[in-house]
């Protein structure tokens, strides 16, 4: 199971299920919630840290014995880690940040064929030097979500030295200097950055930034601000409609879950899976039914571990856009 990996690392967390990266092992580089912005829709709550200093957050030393062991072989095909589709760095906190990131993408390049991604938010990728750190990657998701200032300040709410214009160039030159695939994650929160001017603003933008897809998005989890609400569909029709044959809606996970039995896996391991699933949803709130299908357990052991944590007062639950979340209420 993929569970038995899973315990006791302190910077890995998953596989989780990805709706753009399928089965992604997370490697999470930053403490909670160090990050360049303070987003009204971040699933991974609200900033503590709004900085631009690159520094060596976590040693990279304990990031890399972790991935040695992980990457070990195993005897059970389904811990293999070729269950993973891809390595990524990602997390609670923007990965850009630490100064190692570049060390770590070449250290692991070389002991692994799976795939690497980076889930950034795409502010840092103006320095020339953080560029050339990421030619080891296959995959870079950065995010655009305005153009406009006065609306890249509301949603996303930079730090101040930073400027939408100044994000869109930083994406014009990854273009230019990095040669594997950029996803561009465009997410649309209701009356925020979906009228037709930002729609017509950003679609400028990523015909200058030329990614190879763009990922249409919108607020689904919860975020930092409860007053947000998802994009209507009209809102992402028009979006879809500017943006061109590249775009696509983020699409819904749907790798199929494990047979494991649900009388088998509790009596197996029920603390590992507690831990497990308390990694996942400790960087971002998540359904049943995505641990069940990234975690390799079925729904019903997963709900009764569930509900163990919630009674110990470890995690919450929280209903949106008809799903149910699992949110963490302890980092």
């Amino acid at each position: 199971m993929l569970t038995t990996k899973s315990p006791g690392y302190r910077h890995l967390f998953g596989p989780v299920p990805s709706r753009r990266l399928g089965r992604s092992l997370g490697i999470d580089l930053v403490p909670h919630k160090i990050c360049t912005l303070d987003c009204v829709y971040c699933e991974c709550g609200a900033t503590t840290t709004r900085t631009l200093e690159r520094r060596a957050w976590v040693d990279p030393d304990a990031v890399m014995a972790e991935l040695e062991s992980w990457l070990a072989p195993s005897d059970a095909a389904a811990d293999a880690p070729a269950a993973a589709d891809y390595l990524t760095f990602s997390g609670a906190g923007e990965p850009t940040l630490h100064a190692d990131l570049g060390r770590l993408a070449a250290w692991l390049a070389g002991r692994t064929q799976i795939p690497l991604a980076l889930l950034t938010n795409g502010t840092l990728l103006g320095d020339r030097a953080l560029r050339a750190e990421l030619a080891p990657l296959s995959l870079i998701c950065p995010s655009l979500d305005a153009v406009s200032e006065d609306v890249f300040g509301r949603i996303n709410r930079p730090h101040p030295s930073l400027t939408a214009a100044g994000l869109v160039d930083a994406l014009i030159a990854l273009r230019q200097d990095f040669p594997g695939q950029i996803w561009l994650e465009v997410l649309l929160v209701e009356g925020i950055n979906d009228s037709d001017s930002e729609l017509d603003l950003l679609a400028d933008a990523i015909a200058r930034i030329a990614p190879d897809r763009v990922q249409l998005n919108t607020a689904a989890r919860p975020g930092t601000d409860p007053t947000i609400t998802a994009a209507p569909q009209a809102s992402l029709a028009r979006a879809l409609a500017r943006f061109g044959s590249i775009a696509a809606p983020v699409a819904t996970f749907t790798a199929a879950a494990a047979s494991t039995s649900a009388s088998d896996a509790v009596s197996e391991a029920p603390a590992q899976l507690a831990e497990a699933l308390l990694a996942v949803i400790r960087r971002r709130p998540e359904t049943l039914a995505r641990l069940a299908a990234s975690l390799g357990h079925d729904e019903l052991t997963l709900k009764r571990v569930a509900q163990q944590l919630e009674a110990q007062g470890q995690l919450r639950t929280e209903r949106r856009d008809h799903e149910t979340y699992l949110i963490a209420t302890v980092r």
